[in-house]
């Protein structure tokens, strides 16, 4: 299993907690096996990411109660208040690439992007979209929820990330709002892999806008662009790393073998 955390609001934290727990649902709680069929392995781990988002958002069901408590009297407790307010609105994307057997599973909830690079130096994109209001689909779904797509900053799903959830109708930017405006539903994908595919390579959130920045609008042609000039398909991944993986602290990228143990 390979994967890729990116915490925002100060959300290191959570992504580390959403990062073992995924791992623990996957590997330990009613494993997933070689034996599953692909529409088995596909809602097992639908399932257990549900799972890992529930289990989060109880470790905060304490603060919350607190809050709720101190609300009575803001003015009094307004520094409290600004201390559990940091805590909630933590939040976390999540981008999991699990190989069993020939096959890939691409569970995405943010704004990661993952690429194989094939022997023959073609690309595979491994999420067709990624989650923010510049994707039609989101801006879409925003829309029907009465919701102003411009207001709703990347990422639009995530987990964590309580007063864009689950307290939405305390800010002024989501009066009216039918529904949550961020969600925690990721995208689900499955391929089938060969010896062909070499390697994986996992864009955090910050390489993917700073390609944007640098105004690269199709990544996948950029890639394709470099394959042609780079003397392996490693150096052309770490020459993405090394572009523009670098000009902004959240910006990372993770270069693995499909033939390397994980």
């Amino acid at each position: 299993m390979y994967g890729i955390f990116c915490g925002f609001n100060g959300g290191a934290d959570v992504a580390k907690f959403v990062m073992n727990r995924m791992v623990y649902e996957v590997f330990r709680d009613r494993p997933i096996t070689k034996s599953m069929t692909v529409e088995e392995v596909k809602d097992a781990l639908l399932s257990k990411f549900r799972t890992v988002d529930l289990r989060y958002l109880q470790t905060v069901d304490d603060d919350l109660a607190q809050r709720l408590v101190l609300m009575d009297n803001p003015e009094t407790n307004s520094d409290d208040i600004s201390a559990l307010n940091a805590k909630i609105r933590k939040g976390t994307t999540a981008f999991v690439v699990l190989r069993v057997d020939h096959n890939l599973y691409v569970l995405n909830c943010g704004t990661s992007l993952g690429l194989a690079f094939l022997s023959d130096r073609s690309v595979v994109r491994l999420n067709a979209r990624v989650h923010d209001n510049d994707d039609p689909e989101e801006y879409e779904r925003l829309e029907k929820l009465s919701v102003n797509p411009h207001s709703v900053h990347r990422p639009t799903r995530a987990l964590g990330d309580y007063f864009r959830r689950n307290l939405f109708e305390e800010k002024k930017e989501f009066e009216g709002a039918k529904g949550e405006p961020v969600i925690a539903e990721p995208d689900l994908y499955h391929l089938e892999i060969d010896k062909t595919w070499k390697y994986l390579i996992l864009m955090s959130d910050g390489v993917v806008q700073n390609l944007k920045d640098c105004g690269v609008e199709d990544i996948l042609a950029e890639v394709q662009e470099r394959l042609q000039i780079d003397t392996s398909v490693r150096s052309t991944a770490q020459g993405l790393v090394d572009a523009f993986g670098r000009k902004h602290d959240a910006a990372y990228c993770r270069v693995s073998s499909f033939h390397s143990r994980h």
